[in-house]
């Protein structure tokens, strides 16, 4: 409830306080807020910490309800993909998406949460067909059960992963709804998450008012500071700017919301995307400096002395090992070479 109410200090506080307060912190009835800490450390981008507790988790217990071993299975592959282990987040998914399709809906209802870790985590590993089956689900669960403050954070992922798959319309729709959700629950954090997936839709299919006006909007909030949601409603903005054709705004926004590189808060994938669109704005604006120049030397020693500006640099940084996602099926379909665009008149896609 208190990170509802956007106090996620005091929800950290209060579940260590809880915590320290059991005879045996690794009993079954200490399970549950063991899964809650490792959610708010990821929420925090320590994805350290959050390992640190799952290492001491087993996969399952005699006395545990029904159900959390599910729930401990679908926290797993997020810490391991932030730590750029793919091959380990691949498999935790799998064995989480089993897991998932053997139990029954009522043995899902108090994890949601928890699941919601894995479906997002499906969608950055570029698993969008479970992504979104498992989305559905537990939506259609939330829906069952009036868990409203979890089923906008599924819309939210649900219409990330259907933008990724390019289905542009139905992502909006699911955005909107997601936002709808979240105004009237009044959670800053779930109308963060929400406007943020409608600025990438509806930039991505073109609506670049549109967009705008949610990424503004997300950002204004003013809740969420130095957890992911926040820093990624930042970039989504950054992302809108440039697909505006506002490169300078955008680059700026965008390098904001990745801390310049500098221990950056939003996930691999979206850090990967950001280099993607920096390096998009930086072939835009050579374009547009190579213009520049040939006007210059048209006008002669004087245009070639105007002080024309030069790209950014961007698209080096794109390309650098370093500076990408972990590599999964998704990424290696689609290199960050091949995403460089030049300015002008284009179908827009998004990022893979």
């Amino acid at each position: 409830m208190e990170r509802q109410l956007d106090r996620p200090q005091e929800a950290r506080a209060l579940l260590l306080d809880e915590l320290s307060r059991m005879p045996n912190p690794r009993a079954a009835a200490a399970v549950p807020m063991r899964m809650r800490l490792v959610a708010e450390s990821m929420m925090r981008v320590d994805f350290r910490a959050a390992q640190a507790v799952l290492d001491l988790m087993p996969d399952s217990a005699d006395d545990w309800e029904p159900g959390l071993a599910v729930a401990v299975a679908a926290l797993r592959p997020m810490p391991a993909l932030a730590a750029r282990r793919t091959d380990d987040a691949l498999r935790y998914a799998e064995i989480a998406g089993k897991l998932l399709a053997d139990a029954p809906d009522e043995h899902l209802s108090e994890w949601l949460d928890a699941i919601a870790w894995l479906c997002w985590a499906e969608s950055y590993l570029g698993r969008y067909g479970e992504a979104l089956r498992h989305f559905d689900r537990a939506a259609a669960v939330a829906r069952s059960t009036g868990q409203t403050y979890i089923l906008t954070n599924l819309l939210a992922g649900r219409a990330k992963t259907l933008v990724a798959t390019g289905r542009l319309a139905e992502a909006r729709a699911t955005a909107e709804e997601s936002v709808e959700g979240a105004r009237l629950l009044d959670s800053g954090q779930q109308l963060v998450f929400a406007l943020t997936q409608v600025c990438l839709a509806e930039s991505w299919s073109g609506d670049d008012e549109a967009a705008l006006r949610a990424g503004e909007e997300a950002v204004r909030c003013g809740v969420g500071a130095g957890e992911t949601w926040e820093a990624t409603a930042r970039y989504a903005r950054g992302q809108a700017l440039v697909n505006a054709g506002r490169f300078a705004e955008g680059v700026e926004a965008v390098l904001d919301a990745c801390n310049r590189f500098e221990s950056p808060r939003v996930d691999p994938g979206t850090l990967l995307q950001a280099c993607e669109t920096l390096a998009y704005a930086d072939a835009a604006r050579e374009t547009s400096t190579q213009a520049d120049a040939e006007g210059a030397d048209a006008e002669g020693p004087r245009g070639r002395r105007s002080g024309r500006r030069s790209p950014c640099g961007w698209r080096s940084r794109a390309c650098r090992p370093t500076a990408a996602s972990p590599r999964s099926p998704a990424r290696t379909r689609c290199p960050v070479r091949t995403r460089v665009r030049r300015p002008g008149p284009r179908r827009r896609r998004p990022a893979c």
